[in-house]
């Protein structure tokens, strides 16, 4: 009987155990969702495993209790060994809920935690990425550095999977697919998608740029080479035009040419010039000191080169037609001495003015070749088409000088013979006048003279008087030819001694009558005084 109510109320402990250990059972089932809801934190990834993993404790810490009720269970009634299979069963079933809700959020820890460790690190490679596209030149670096900056970008694209890349977007769909929605994290998810998408097509974009500068610069190489090739050929036509006196303007074609040959060629002197100042100015003086090196060597070649073609460029006719001005002055030089006055002629000093005008035309004619020889000697010396530019200054300096003063000269005396001749004239004709009155006069007192005198000399006396007083009148028109004598010398810059003697000769024949007239009418008057004897 003790034996039954000892059994009776172990049983009925156990049932209670049963019934308590059942209540935990469920209260901790009730704690486990079917379905937890998304998570928007990645805080919450960590405080649901943990959660869990706390529950996992708790259910280990259970498990001994847990066999011991089962343990006494079995060896007590039948009843409640069934009673004990519903809770194996029941904590069975709350494990394996616990346990695969830790193997879940464990997961998705770690996923979580290798999402941010691959963004982490894929981000340092876009960094670096970066700094290799925007850091390094874009442009203006020599062949050298940009084929070695393009082997570079292509081994370090080309060491770096896409793996990385796409892990990223595989773990980021898990996760979504898991109910994870982490803003922050699909923020730089979607930025790194961005970044990743922009720099590789910016890197592209500097591949193509790489690859275009090698080509710009292997095109550039030939330039080179073609313009020394060019310049040694075009050497050579040049040296054999000058051997043999051709000109531009005797093979207009071929001039043409190479005029437009040379200006293609300084412009790509300066297009390199530019590449080199380009280079210095971002730092690659490396690259900048190669190239122009090569400048150095094309320039110096092309300067030497273009000065012959200046030569070449020089007007065919510039030195005959110099020839030909020159000897023409020189023949107008030798020539002035005959405009110099020194007869009081006026039909010699016209001769001298028709004489003087012949050389006038001469240079006026000449003036716009002389001017023309003048403009092409300057162009000359100025495009560098000679390599005695002094000479050639020094020959149109005096063709010029030479020209200006003999044109001086000539128009000095196509006015002063002007007017000597005019003054001549005047003179000559006021003269013949004076001596034309002296002619008719001597004459008429000599007849006179030759007569005998008788007291009937009223007449006679009436003529002499009146004959003296046009000799008085006379004075006048000597006083004109001293003045036309005295215009004239100041004209012909010199004295012109006939003038004066003539004038004094004339004089002093008039002079010289006057003294006749009045010797003769003292005599008719000593005539008429005395008495007549019969």
């Amino acid at each position: 009987m003790t034996r039954t109510i000892d059994a009776l109320k172990r049983n009925k402990l156990i049932q209670e155990d049963i019934r308590e250990l059942d209540d935990w059972i469920m209260d901790k089932e009730r704690e486990i969702l079917l379905d937890d809801g998304s998570i928007f934190y990645h805080e919450q990834i960590r405080e649901r495993l943990e959660q869990y993993q706390r529950l996992q404790t708790e259910l280990t810490l259970k498990e001994h209790t847990v066999r011991t009720l089962i343990e006494q269970a079995n060896q007590s009634s039948p009843e409640l060994a069934q009673q004990i299979d519903t809770i194996i069963s029941n904590w069975s079933n709350l494990l394996k809920r616990v346990d695969n809700k830790v193997i879940f959020y464990t997961d998705l820890y770690k996923l979580h935690e290798e999402l941010k460790d691959l963004l982490y690190h894929e981000n340092i490679w876009l960094d670096t990425l970066q700094n290799r596209i925007y850091t390094t030149g874009n442009t203006n670096v020599d062949l050298e550095d940009a084929s070695e900056e393009l082997d570079s970008l292509e081994r370090f694209l080309k060491a770096h999977s896409k793996a990385g890349y796409e892990k990223v977007f595989e773990i980021s769909d898990r996760l979504q697919i898991m109910k994870v929605s982490i803003p922050a994290i699909n923020s730089q998810i979607n930025q790194f998608r961005i970044r990743w998408e922009q720099l590789h097509e910016d890197v592209t974009k500097k591949i193509h740029t790489l690859n275009s500068q090698i080509s710009d610069y292997q095109q550039l190489r030939h330039q080179i080479t073609a313009m020394f090739e060019w310049m040694n050929h075009t050497d050579s036509i040049l040296n054999s035009r000058l051997k043999d006196d051709v000109y531009a303007s005797d093979v207009p074609s071929e001039a043409d040419k190479l005029s437009v040959e040379f200006t293609q060629y300084e412009t790509f002197l300066r297009t390199i010039e530019d590449k080199i100042h380009s280079l210095r100015i971002i730092g690659k003086h490396d690259a900048a000191k190669r190239l122009e090196q090569q400048f150095i060597s094309l320039k110096n070649q092309f300067t030497q080169l273009k000065n012959k073609f200046r030569q070449f460029q020089k007007p065919s006719d510039f030195e005959p037609k110099y020839a030909k001005m020159r000897q023409i002055l020189q023949d107008v030089e030798q020539n002035i001495y005959t405009l110099e006055i020194r007869s009081d002629d006026p039909d010699v000093v016209h001769n001298q003015l028709e004489h003087c005008l012949k050389l006038y035309k001469t240079l006026s004619d000449i003036k716009s070749e002389v001017e023309y020889v003048i403009r092409i000697g300057r162009g000359i010396v100025e495009k560098g088409q000679t390599d005695e530019a002094n000479d050639v200054t020094r020959q149109i300096d005096q063709l010029k000088a030479i020209y200006n003063t003999l044109g001086a000269k000539v128009s000095t005396s196509r006015n002063q013979l002007d007017s000597v001749e005019r003054h001549l004239r005047k003179f000559r004709k006021e003269y013949s006048h004076i001596h034309e009155w002296f002619v008719k006069a001597d004459h008429e007192i000599r007849k006179i003279e030759n007569k005998q005198v008788s007291k009937n000399t009223k007449e006679e006396t009436d003529w002499i008087r009146t004959t003296r007083n046009d000799i008085k009148k006379l004075e006048a028109n000597f006083e004109i030819l001293r003045n036309l004598e005295r215009t004239i010398q100041k004209d012909a810059e010199r004295s012109l001694p006939s003038l004066y003697e003539k004038i004094n000769e004339l004089k002093r024949q008039i002079d010289q009558l006057d003294r006749r007239l009045k010797d003769r009418f003292e005599i008719v008057e000593v005539i008429k005084t005395k008495p007549l004897f019969i």
